[in-house]
C-alpha cells in the first residue's frame, strides 16, 4: 500500500501556526483531480470518520490505518471531509478537507500501486475528461447495460456480520473488473424481501461470467462461502436486469 501524506510542517520558528497545515487545491487543479477521480464516496463524511471504528472503515471503504489517523488528526480544521476515487474509493483515492468557506485542501492520497504524480495527472487531464465524457455519452446513448443482483436472507442477528462479509466480496469483484459493485441493506421492505443485496453493473452477460470465474478462482473464496452459509436462512439468488432507461 502506497500512502502520501500532504500535511505541512505546522511549526515555524518554534511557534505553532494557526493556518491549515494542508495545501489548498486551486479551482483549476480541482477540475483536474475530478477528471482523474470523478466519483465521490457518498456515504463517507466527517461524521462517519469520527464515529466509526477504523477497522470497519478499512473493511467498508478500504481506508488504511495511516490514512484514518491523518484524516482524524486534521478533522478539526475542516467542516467536512470527502473521499474521491475511480468508480469506487479503492482506486487511488484522495482525502479532501473542506473549510467553512468552501476551500478544498489535500489531506492525503493512497493506492495499492505506485501513485501517479500530480504533474502527470495534469498533463493527461484532457484524456481523463474525454473518458468521462464518453462514459456519460454511452450511458445516454442507448447502449445496453445490465445490473446483476445477489440477494441474501440472513439469520436473525447476523445481518451486520453478513454485510461485512459482502465488503470483502466487493473488493474481489472490483479487482476482477466489476463496475460499481455495492452493498445495499434493506431499510424497509415487504414480507419476504432480502436483508442485503449485492449489486454491480455489467456491460453484457458474458463479461459477468468472466468476472464470476475470476472471483470464484480466488483461493479465499471457498472459505468465504463456508462462513457465509452459516449466516443465511437460504441460499442467495442471482438476478440479472437489463437497464432500459437511465439519466
Amino acid at each position: 500500500m502506497f500512502v502520501e501524506n500532504y500535511r505541512l510542517d505546522s511549526m515555524i520558528g518554534g511557534q505553532v501556526q494557526s493556518t491549515i497545515p494542508y495545501p489548498r487545491i486551486s479551482d483549476e487543479d480541482w477540475q483536474k483531480w475530478k477528471a482523474f477521480l470523478p466519483v465521490k464516496s457518498v456515504p463517507f463524511c466527517k461524521k462517519v470518520l469520527l464515529d466509526t471504528r477504523k477497522t470497519f472503515l478499512q473493511a467498508a471503504y478500504g481506508i488504511p490505518f495511516d490514512v484514518y489517523h491523518e484524516m482524524a488528526r486534521g478533522s478539526s480544521y475542516f467542516e467536512e471531509i470527502e473521499i474521491w476515487g475511480k468508480r469506487e474509493i479503492y482506486k487511488d483515492p484522495i482525502a479532501v478537507g473542506i473549510t467553512n468557506n468552501g476551500a478544498r485542501h489535500l489531506i492525503c492520497r493512497w493506492g495499492k500501486d505506485k501513485l501517479i504524480p500530480f504533474e502527470s495527472i495534469k498533463s493527461r487531464s484532457w484524456l481523463y475528461h474525454l473518458a468521462l465524457c464518453l462514459k456519460t455519452f454511452r450511458s445516454k446513448g442507448g447502449i445496453i447495460m445490465y445490473v446483476s443482483r445477489l440477494t441474501f436472507h440472513t439469520l436473525p442477528g447476523k445481518t451486520q456480520e453478513m454485510e461485512e462479509k459482502l465488503m470483502a466480496l466487493r473488493e474481489w469483484v472490483a479487482a476482477a473488473g466489476g463496475l460499481r459493485p455495492r452493498v445495499l441493506r434493506t431499510h424497509y421492505g415487504s414480507l419476504g424481501a432480502p436483508d442485503l443485496v449485492f449489486e454491480q453493473e455489467v456491460s453484457d452477460p458474458g463479461a459477468l461470467e468472466l468476472e464470476i470465474k475470476k472471483v470464484t478462482d480466488n483461493k479465499d473464496f471457498q472459505q468465504w462461502t463456508q462462513e457465509v452459509a452459516k449466516l443465511l436462512e437460504q441460499s442467495s439468488k442471482r438476478e440479472l436486469y437489463q437497464i432500459t432507461d437511465a439519466v
